[in-house]
């Protein structure tokens, strides 16, 4: 025990605690998934860049496929099935599906539509070197780094946008490809998606950069 300025008696560092918050598992696996999740979205990153000079600059139809963020859904499954299901007898059709796949290899400018997805991987990307520099700190036993309030909140922001600006490219995706697809007897609508989680983790993020701002001030 110590006497502080103020009179009040604190327990003094105890360096076997900080050596073991250094040295925890759950905070080294942490890490670890961190700085994959990291490189990895470097080499997507690399990969799709590349895929889209080679259509731009070259005209080498690299993207061959796309994904539509679009559901279908059938008005009369008896008459329309999803494209390769046979309806037979004791077995039900599919009433509908997501995630259709559109051969895009014989349209023009296709590439071109790909740099908003390509936007978005550069903001995973930030977000996860903040957040290793975050880890890092803690890893270093200084946690309340003056730096590490701005960073939280950034990737706060960040985790806060990506689930509302994830449905509005999905809604343009849909609505530019959708007349691309010849199926009889369907309506197609776009995928209703629930982005609470994102917008409420956001959120809790931020609150918990603000509580790691005022331990920097108390530090301080």
């Amino acid at each position: 025990m110590k006497l502080t300025k103020e009179g009040n008696m604190t327990e003094p560092t105890n360096s076997k605690d900080l050596k073991s918050l250094k040295d925890s598992k759950a905070l080294k696996v942490c890490y670890f998934f961190t700085n994959l999740s990291y490189y990895l979205s470097l080499f997507c990153f690399v990969a799709v860049f590349s895929m889209l000079a080679a259509d731009g600059l070259f005209g080498v139809k690299v993207i061959q496929y796309m994904q539509l963020p679009i559901e279908v859904t059938y008005e009369d499954i008896g008459r329309t099935l999803p494209l390769d299901q046979i309806q037979s007898d004791g077995i039900m059709p599919v009433v509908g599906f997501k995630n259709i796949t559109l051969d895009v290899s014989n349209f023009d400018n296709m590439a071109q539509n790909m740099w908003i997805p390509l936007i978005l991987l550069i903001g995973l990307i930030y977000v996860l070197y903040l957040f290793r520099l975050f880890l890092k700190t803690v890893r270093e036993n200084s946690p309340f780094a003056p730096e590490n309030p701005q960073r939280l909140k950034r990737i706060g922001y960040l985790v806060t946008a990506a689930g509302p600006v994830a449905g509005i490219m999905n809604n343009i995706y849909a609505r530019i490809y959708m007349h691309y697809i010849d199926l009889p007897g369907a309506t197609i609508e776009v995928a209703k998606n629930d982005y609470a989680y994102s917008i409420f983790l956001g959120l809790m993020i931020i609150v918990i950069a603000h509580i790691f701002d005022i331990a920097v001030k108390m530090k301080l």
